[in-house]
């Protein structure tokens, strides 16, 4: 199997863009699972670009699109580090890190978000998104 995968992976990538994003989508879902397992992992993603982002501000082009949340009236979410959402009209816009990345990181708890270091950020973000599919999967049984 492993071979019939590389084969199929020089293949595509001697191949056209559109070709190759297709076979890419569909070896991720091979891997993973299942669509929502790609987008637990395309979460973990965006929340440790975040974090590492907003720990060293590096780098400038991706911390400039981060901005932290600050009420014009003083409320308990104030200290929270949460950052702002901007707002989209388009469900593709969605897409875009300025707007995924606050929307990932808001929904993390407080205890993940105010990690000292990365490993234990990255240990809490894995307890969590497990926790999360798990329930998922056990509702839908």
């Amino acid at each position: 199997m492993d071979f019939f995968i590389s084969v199929q992976f020089q293949f595509v990538f001697l191949n056209s863009g559109s070709v190759w994003n297709e076979f890419f989508l569909v070896l991720l879902k091979k891997v993973f699972g299942s669509d929502t397992t790609l987008s637990y992992y395309s979460s973990y993603k965006v929340a440790v670009i975040t974090y590492k982002t907003r720990s060293t501000s590096k780098p400038a082009y991706l911390s400039d699109l981060l901005q932290d949340y600050r009420p014009a009236r003083t409320l308990p979410s104030s200290d929270k580090l949460l950052l702002s959402v901007p707002r989209m009209t388009l469900a593709f816009s969605t897409r875009a890190f300025s707007v995924s990345a606050p929307s990932v990181w808001n929904l993390l708890s407080y205890q993940c978000r105010s990690a000292e270091l990365f490993s234990s950020f990255r240990c809490i973000l894995k307890t969590e998104l497990f926790n999360i599919a798990y329930s998922d999967r056990k509702q839908s049984a």
